[in-house]
């Protein structure tokens, strides 16, 4: 699993300023060119909107198993911990608010 804290963007993500803004497309380009033997999961469920991903991964991520996102803001870099430590979608889920349980989706 690799685990991105940052802050989110249309465009991509950044980590405070425009400057470093890496773009979802070279974001998905990176990830996919990692080498591994195991399932590779991108968790960003501690970006805002990085939903944005979506498009993206379909095109360029094929080597991305599944990628945790946000559908909207969020609020602090817990969830995306909380995510780390729980290491299945499911047992993540389990452990938020019914209400904060679309805030979060699986992409496989």
């Amino acid at each position: 699993m690799i685990t991105i804290l940052s802050h989110g963007h249309t465009r991509g993500i950044t980590f405070g300023t425009y400057d470093s803004l890496l773009t979802w497309c070279e974001l998905c380009e990176k990830i996919n060119s990692l080498r591994t033997n195991f399932p590779l999961i991108l968790n960003l469920t501690a970006i805002c909107n990085s939903y944005q991903i979506i498009p993206y991964k379909k095109v360029l991520g094929c080597k991305i198993d599944r990628i945790w996102i946000s559908t909207n803001t969020v609020n602090s870099i817990n969830k995306g911990l909380l995510a780390i430590q729980n290491n299945s979608f499911n047992d993540f889920i389990e452990q938020l608010d019914d209400s904060e349980i679309d805030l979060y989706k699986e992409i496989i």
